[in-house]
């Protein structure tokens, strides 16, 4: 009797899902490294031009940025597991769409801009768990 596990076959919507993620991990990712560059320029340019509050911002911007960096990293790590079937990135992609979930009701809590665009992706995002969850037997 052997104790290897039988890797199972990634359906076709579940390999999909899973590139799909590592684009938008890898794409989040390069942006923020894009936007912290960015803005070390400008605080570069700032402090060249004699503005002393300048240095301020980019300090706060570079804290959401690191957290933009972080969800993108997820989500590369996240697209690797789901295409591999691992029952971990279900999990872990669960956390992800909590926390997603949660930023959006506190977005609208907040007297902030409401963007249609973040709720079309959140509804993306819980119907592509519900897809993951319905086939999560499958997952090792």
């Amino acid at each position: 009797m052997s104790s290897y596990k039988i890797k199972p076959r990634a359906p076709l919507p579940v390999t999909i899902i899973s590139w799909l993620m590592l684009f938008a991990g890898l794409s989040k990712s390069f942006g923020t490294l894009w936007g912290i560059w960015s803005l070390t320029f400008l605080s570069t340019l700032g402090e060249r031009a004699g503005i002393e509050d300048f240095g301020i911002l980019p300090n706060i911007n570079i804290v959401i940025i690191s957290l933009y960096m972080i969800h993108g990293i997820g989500l590369v790590i996240v697209g690797y597991g789901i295409g591999r079937m691992s029952r971990w990135a279900l999990y872990i992609f669960t956390v992800l769409t909590l926390i997603t979930i949660i930023s959006l009701i506190y977005s609208y809590m907040v007297p902030t801009e409401q963007n249609l665009n973040d709720v079309i992706f959140v509804t993306i995002q819980v119907l592509i768990l519900i897809y993951l969850w319905s086939i999560s037997k499958r997952f090792i």
